[in-house]
């Protein structure tokens, strides 16, 4: 885990909204995107990386119950509000937005 405050703030809301099996998915899609982007010798924001993962399923919590969004949507706007009071680049956001909001859309994923 990236020990940035960002980081730790997405861990704890993963683990506070989500069931454990969704919070533990999210930190093993986060272990996974890494040794896959170092395996390819690909660089990568591991900040952002860690908070796309978190956040990636935040919009099937209760919170989101009654959302008309997709649930991308709706976990990609809430990573980017964290993102947002922690102060992080628009390239950052805008990065994270993109990855939670599109890794559905057929495609996209490489």
């Amino acid at each position: 885990i990236p020990p940035t405050q960002q980081a730790l703030v997405a861990a704890d809301a993963a683990r506070a909204s989500l069931p454990a099996a969704l919070a533990g998915h999210a930190a093993r899609v986060f272990v996974f995107a890494s040794l896959a982007a170092r395996r390819a010798g690909d660089t990568c924001d591991a900040d952002a990386l860690y908070v796309a993962a978190m956040y990636v399923n935040m919009g099937l919590s209760h919170a989101y119950c009654r959302s008309t969004a997709r649930y991308e949507l709706d976990g990609a706007d809430a990573a980017h509000a964290l993102l947002l009071r922690h102060r992080r680049s628009r390239r950052m956001r805008d990065d994270v937005w993109h990855a939670i909001a599109l890794h559905t859309t057929p495609g996209v994923a490489v």
